[in-house]
């Protein structure tokens, strides 16, 4: 197999790979949005308590009657499962967006590889003279 077929088809083949990083960063991208934006509850022992999603919480210990002194326990421990439960979901939406960056970035490198397989492949050699 000749030079030229080889470097075609390593461009062909780096363009494939640029557009599977790119549909691949776009699903981890939406997938992060997707657990950010998304209504979640929080069992407990009694009932099922609405704590909202990463970008809107709802703070259940507005469950509290109004007469009463101080939030009740189990308010309290559902606040708190739903708290760590949303920071939960808030790093690994994060993660997921790092990641999707990462993958756009390196599909914006891969033409640039193979412009420059291109280019060598186009250049002539030309015989050293003095």
């Amino acid at each position: 197999m000749d030079r030229a077929r080889v470097t075609s088809a390593a461009v062909a083949g780096a363009g494939a790979t640029g557009i599977i990083l790119l549909l691949f960063a776009a699903v981890t991208v939406f997938s992060s949005f997707t657990v950010t934006a998304t209504d979640f509850t929080r069992p407990t022992r009694t009932r099922d308590y609405a704590c909202g999603s990463v970008w809107k919480p709802e703070d259940v210990r507005n469950l509290t009657p109004p007469r009463a002194i101080r939030v009740p326990p189990p308010l309290l421990n559902a606040f708190g499962k739903c708290e760590r439960l949303r920071t939960r979901r808030s790093h690994r939406a994060t993660a997921e967006l790092v990641l999707g960056a990462v993958l756009v970035i390196g599909a914006l490198a891969v033409p640039a590889v193979g412009r420059n397989l291109r280019r060598r492949r186009n250049r002539r050699k030309r015989p050293y003279t003095v």
